[in-house]
């Protein structure tokens, strides 16, 4: 006689191995960067609170988490609210945000020598998005100069307010989980299929890799 499974005894099992599968979890470590007063800050906690937040201290910068869910990943992002001066977080970065006012243009050119700083100094090829803020408030830069910025830098413009309640901050990071799993998709398909260049590639692969969050966040404490 064969013996069967006691289902009864297996049940819990199941469910802990389907919730093992089925909800994943995963850490973004992303940088957000930006002149003073563009409103870096007010968009992270419009994002994580749905108030608006329109007080802070210059200079400061702060560490913050938010989870989400999509499909079956549960995702936890470390959000570094940073004045660009610690180069360490955008070198150990998966992804950097990029905040302008549509009110100051200068915040708006000074986002084209962020763009170059963040290639300079992350190799890893990360998705970097810019966010274009204020835009309930009167215009300094159009929405034709986002486009163009968009096309000469290859990067993706997102038009927001943090100041309107309806405003879908999170859709922003959803939009950097696509980036970087379709990244992940183009390194896979392109990965060497001779096992002496693979390992010469782990051997070359940078140190951000193996960077745990919690190290991450201690990058700004």
């Amino acid at each position: 006689m064969v013996d069967q499974p006691d289902i009864g005894r297996m049940s819990p099992l199941i469910g802990r191995l389907r919730s093992k599968v089925f909800h994943r979890e995963e850490t973004i470590r992303m940088v957000m960067l930006g002149s003073t007063g563009v409103g870096k800050t007010a968009l992270i906690i419009r994002c994580l609170t749905d108030q608006f937040f329109n007080h802070y201290v210059p200079g400061k910068e702060m560490a913050y988490r938010h989870s989400m869910t999509i499909g079956p990943k549960k995702l936890l992002i470390d959000i570094m609210d940073s004045n660009g001066k610690n180069n360490a977080l955008i070198s150990y970065a998966d992804a950097v945000a990029l905040v302008y006012s549509v009110t100051d243009i200068e915040s708006f050119n000074f986002v084209k020598i962020l763009i170059e700083k963040v290639r300079t100094l992350n190799l890893n090829d990360i998705p970097i998005i810019v966010i274009a803020n204020k835009i309930d408030k009167k215009r300094q830069v159009s929405k034709s100069d986002a486009e163009q910025l968009s096309r000469d830098y290859d990067v993706t413009v997102f038009e927001r307010s943090a100041a309107i309640p309806t405003t879908d901050i999170s859709s922003v990071f959803k939009e950097v989980y696509k980036m970087l799993q379709l990244k992940k998709k183009t390194r896979r398909d392109s990965d060497p299929l001779n096992p002496a260049d693979r390992m010469e590639l782990k051997t070359i692969q940078r140190k951000s890799s193996s960077l745990d969050a919690n190290d991450f966040i201690k990058l700004i404490l």
